[in-house]
């Protein structure tokens, strides 16, 4: 007996670990094909590339800038199919599919007008004249693929819940090797092709991105073709739409809070210089890249969560979170500590220019500090999906990034002039405010009793009676 409580622990680490390992996978293959971009990007000729960058930087900042929120809204559809799966409600799983359709392809109708105006954005930002056509041309190239990407997500959504995501590894590696042959060809013109630099970036991202769709559709059909079913008049009805979009739409504005502080940081980059900003851009997609390992393990977390809600095992519930905090927080440190040793190397991987080279090796060692943050509110953001609780990260992360690090960030720029140092300084103190106010919010509401959401019934992810174990898959 006195053994039997360790045996538990065990046993959920190492099935957190085998559903982490792949998402991580997952995850550091889709960061991979922005980073081969900016690769490509970044050695082009060395009076070009400073532009180049700050272009494929800013068409990205807009391009997902828009589909935060709807990759936030999408979200809600976690603990939906995980609780779902873990009652053992397979209508309930199809309806949450259905309707993941039906969200996907209305978000991206909505949201890609904003990007045709990105000549707009980009002007009234203040950005530099020789960077803006470049920018906004990658946006524009980049609107055919929102819909892709969310159909792509909610897919993987599906695979995760149901523990198998190796049609998730296959074609997302096959997706990088389409776009660094893409790259190869349209950045730089290789193989009869011209090259067209920031244009031929973004045209690669795009087919690859739709590659990726495609190619999962086909390759998981016999395991989500039945779970997905025809579109039925139920799926459509508006009320459950409603309690969808909303759980969905505080988690799409706590993503958009989080992404426009990077993006605004990205922009007044800009205000300061060419190479600050681009170093900035390599720096970011560093930090990116380590950051996808506890994204990674915080979808696991909100997995096994929603399945351990779902089948009403409240003890295994924290465990659950408990695990991912310790796995996501032994990473982060990790990686800090490798960032903060070999900065400079690291940037000589990403550009042959000196400048950049130089300020891209004197910001790694600020992205090494705030990596155990970030580590802990992903990972806390994940175990709160998994118990339908978003409404309160939504209001923790404005407050950590919006009235504690951005202002701060500000200040220490252009009132201390310490320039772009200063706005990294101010990212390392939001994400610690945040990620110590959500680590706060998981004690606080795991120590209540939760309930399944039943999106047709009415009920929302609230406290309340903790029901009677399902049997669903543990």
């Amino acid at each position: 007996m006195l053994f039997a409580p360790m045996a538990h622990w065990r046993q959920e680490c190492g099935a957190q670990l085998r559903l982490a390992g792949p998402v991580v996978l997952a995850q550091l293959g889709m960061m991979a094909m922005g980073l081969v971009d900016t690769i490509f990007v970044g050695h082009m000729a060395p009076g070009e590339a400073p532009v180049a960058l700050s272009a494929v930087a800013l068409g990205n900042t807009l391009f997902f800038l828009v589909g935060a929120f709807c990759f936030g809204a999408m979200s809600a559809l976690d603990p939906v199919l995980s609780q779902a799966r873990g009652a053992g409600d397979e209508r309930g799983f199809q309806l949450g599919m259905q309707r993941g359709l039906v969200l996907a392809l209305a978000l991206s109708a909505v949201f890609s007008v904003p990007l045709w105006f990105a000549p707009t954005w980009l002007r009234e930002m203040g950005q530099q004249p020789e960077v803006i056509p470049y920018a906004a041309a990658y946006a524009r190239i980049a609107i055919p693929s929102l819909p892709a990407l969310l159909l792509f997500f909610l897919l993987r959504q599906a695979l995760q819940v149901l523990g198998n995501l190796r049609p998730v590894l296959v074609i997302v590696f096959a997706a990088n090797l389409l776009n660094a042959a893409l790259d190869w060809m349209w950045v730089h013109g290789n193989f009869g092709f011209s090259g067209h630099g920031v244009v031929g970036a973004s045209w690669a991202s795009t087919a690859s991105r739709w590659f990726l769709c495609l190619g999962l559709a086909w390759l998981a059909r016999g395991q989500l073709s039945t779970r997905i079913g025809v579109l039925t008049r139920e799926a459509l009805r508006l009320a459950p739409l409603r309690r969808l979009l909303r759980l969905g739409v505080p988690i799409g504005l706590q993503s958009e809070l989080e992404f426009a502080a990077f993006a605004v940081v990205a922009v007044m980059m800009g205000w300061i210089g060419v190479v600050e900003q681009s170093s900035h851009m390599l720096a970011i997609q560093v930090a990116s890249l380590t950051f996808m390992v506890p994204l990674g393990v915080g979808v696991a977390a909100g997995v096994r969560v929603g399945l351990h809600v779902g089948a009403g095992r409240g003890a295994d519930v924290r465990r659950s979170a408990a695990v991912a905090l310790g796995l996501g927080c032994a990473f982060m440190g990790t990686s800090g500590l490798v960032l903060w040793s070999l900065a400079e190397p690291i940037a000589r991987l990403l550009t042959a220019d000196p400048d950049l080279v130089r300020f891209t090796a004197s910001l790694l060692p600020l992205a090494a500090a705030f990596q155990l943050f970030d580590g802990v509110q992903v990972v806390a953001l994940g175990i709160l999906r998994g118990v339908g609780d978003t409404l309160v990260p939504m209001a923790i992360n404005l407050v950590g990034y919006w009235a504690v690090g951005f202002p701060i960030g500000y200040w220490l720029a252009f009132g201390q002039d310490l320039g772009a140092h200063g706005l990294w300084w101010g990212l390392v103190v939001g994400l610690g405010s945040v990620g110590g106010l959500l680590a706060l919010r998981v004690r606080l509401r795991l120590a209540r009793d939760i309930v399944r959401i039943d999106l047709d019934r009415g009920r929302g992810g609230a406290a309340g009676a903790q029901p009677e174990p399902g049997p669903g898959p543990r």
